[in-house]
């Protein structure tokens, strides 16, 4: 007879979290095995649900993915169902504000390998791999989403059957890009964005394609994101949609 399988009751996203998600139904009487505690199941708690592993001070930060995700709104003991009865998003959050805040580095895993594509060091010099191997076509105005969106279909399964080593063809689009402020806090996030798609690990390769007479440029773009080595077409200035 096969082994019984015993499956985890919870997890653990981040060695910063204040709480485990269950896997399962947690009932009194039962206990969460973290490292090196037992922590009691104080109630019911739905799989997919929260439970507190530490004590929670009332209007400090639930910690999950490492991150805040709201407010206690009282104290929540160790073992207590966290939820939207003592769990609130209210607190002001300033959306125009660039997070300073830098996670602490994850402990290195050895022994594990997968495949993947290894890319160039990030502007900060951290290693990156990617998953998959895509080539983004990257619009950075909404005039010339339609251009983007044909371009990347043109390369369908049957076009790339030549070159297996890609996974697709992929076009990013928006509704911005005109009519903002040069450099204001929309044309700078909008850049982060834009450039946070080109430097991903899973892109390989990519294109932007801009209409010409935007606001957010892409010259702005290549230079605030340090995209250098790349190449970008101008609707105005190649010929429009046939060239």
């Amino acid at each position: 007879m096969p082994a019984h399988r015993v499956f985890p009751d919870h997890i653990l996203l981040s060695p910063r979290d204040s709480v485990v998600v269950a896997l399962q139904d947690l009932e009194p009487g039962h206990s969460v095995q973290l490292a090196q505690r037992s922590i009691p199941v104080r109630e019911s708690i739905p799989a997919g649900h929260k439970m507190a592993v530490c004590e929670i001070a009332a209007d400090t930060p639930v910690l999950k993915y490492g991150w805040s995700i709201g407010l206690a709104t009282q104290a929540i003991a160790p073992g207590s169902h966290v939820h939207s009865h003592n769990l609130s998003c209210s607190h002001t959050i300033d959306l125009e504000a660039i997070s300073t805040e830098v996670p602490d580095d994850l402990e290195r895993l050895d022994g594990f390998t997968f495949d993947g594509f290894e890319r160039s060091p990030s502007d900060s010099g951290r290693a990156r791999v990617g998953t998959r191997n895509y080539l983004a076509i990257i619009s950075n105005v909404n005039c010339s989403a339609s251009v983007s969106k044909l371009i990347a279909h043109r390369f369908d399964r049957a076009a790339l059957a030549a070159f297996p080593n890609i996974d697709g063809v992929v076009s990013f689009r928006h509704g911005g890009g005109c009519a903002m402020a040069y450099e204001g806090s929309r044309h700078r996030m909008l850049s982060r964005v834009l450039g946070g798609i080109a430097k991903h690990p899973n892109i390989g390769g990519f294109l932007l394609v801009g209409l010409g007479c935007e606001q957010g440029t892409l010259d702005h773009l290549v230079r605030s994101q340090k995209l250098y080595r790349i190449e970008t077409a101008g609707n105005s200035g190649s010929g429009g949609e046939d060239t």
